[in-house]
């Protein structure tokens, strides 16, 4: 057989595989149909007062299908639903979505009209932290919303409302207070003082055996180390699979505060699943060693001891065996 011969029928053999491996037609998406509607139901709503539900739908269509026009639409429901600081940012946002859009002019100038005029309403709240509260490993949220250190004791716009804001760090005290802010023109602000140092546990009971069976104190104490480890892998595993859901909304988010929000919140929720599964796995391995090495029979004393400080929790498992 040829050279050629052969190539020719590479070729074929080639051309023949990424025929079958070939997308079928595209099938339509119906995010389209599904923003359309909601649209729809926003306006309605928006004429039977209902600025609530409307400015739901209007969020929801803007899930669906993100336009400038949809956008601008909630910026009008959330300043008649007295949310002066949320439609003050979808202005803006509305008003740069359209600036890429010559066509959306007069929508642009509609938007920054609004903007411009809604800016003297709007409430101001200010988290203010100190140099000596700026601990380590400092989290500080507001309604669960965890707050960028960039604004820290900067004055922001926020809708009024009820505030409920919470500083904690590992090895510390959680300090929360709440807060009430006017819908319109109010300046209201929080100082986060240092938190207070978290006591130290009681020392854990000692545990002595002296039995003559197979089940010494060092093999209860595997038993207990793996229940707990158990515990740890399944609770991360829990909070990963937990975290890609926040992920998901987070994609989908209706602002881009709700979208930084939720991947903060995930970003967490994955750290907290790895400590989990890494103080599971390790639980599990103390309790292999113990079990390996205990004796039948002998005199056994053991303590467990934890420990709590700035850097987190550990625990310590002292004695002869």
């Amino acid at each position: 057989m040829s050279t050629e011969t052969v190539v020719l029928r590479a070729m074929a053999v080639v051309v023949l595989l990424c025929a079958s491996f070939s997308p079928g037609p595209a099938q339509p998406s119906q995010s389209g149909a599904e923003a359309e509607q909601l649209f729809r139901n926003g306006k309605a709503l928006m004429l039977a007062g209902d600025y609530a539900k409307a400015c739901e739908a209007f969020a929801g269509s803007m899930r669906k299908q993100p336009v400038p026009a949809t956008i601008v639409n909630l910026a009008d429901c959330l300043e008649k639903n007295q949310q002066y600081a949320s439609a003050w940012g979808a202005f803006l946002e509305g008003a740069r979505l359209a600036r890429s859009r010559p066509d959306l002019d007069g929508l642009r100038q509609v938007a920054e009209d609004r903007a411009k005029a809604l800016e003297r309403r709007l409430s101001h709240l200010i988290i203010a932290v100190a140099s000596d509260a700026r601990i380590a490993g400092l989290v500080i949220t507001r309604n669960e919303g965890q707050l960028d250190p960039e604004v820290w004791s900067v004055e922001m716009p926020v809708d009024g409302g009820r505030y409920v804001i919470t500083a904690k760090a590992p090895g510390f005290e959680p300090w929360s207070t709440t807060i009430d802010v006017g819908a319109a023109q109010d300046r209201q602000s929080v100082t986060i003082p240092p938190l207070t140092a978290a006591k130290q546990p009681e020392v854990a009971g000692e545990v002595r055996s002296t039995s003559r069976g197979s089940l010494t104190g060092s093999r209860k104490a595997a038993i207990a180390l793996w229940s707990t480890g158990l515990l740890g892998l399944g609770a991360g595993l829990a909070l990963e699979i937990k975290s890609g859901h926040t992920y998901d909304d987070a994609q989908v988010g209706a602002t881009r505060e709700d979208r930084h929000t939720l991947t903060d919140r995930a970003n967490r929720e994955r750290q907290f699943a790895a400590l989990a599964a890494g103080l599971g796995a390790s639980a599990v391995s103390v309790g292999v060693y113990l079990w390996i090495t205990s004796k039948p029979g002998r005199s056994e004393r053991l303590a467990l001891r934890p420990h709590v400080d700035e850097h987190g929790f550990a625990a310590s498992l002292i004695g002869h065996f």
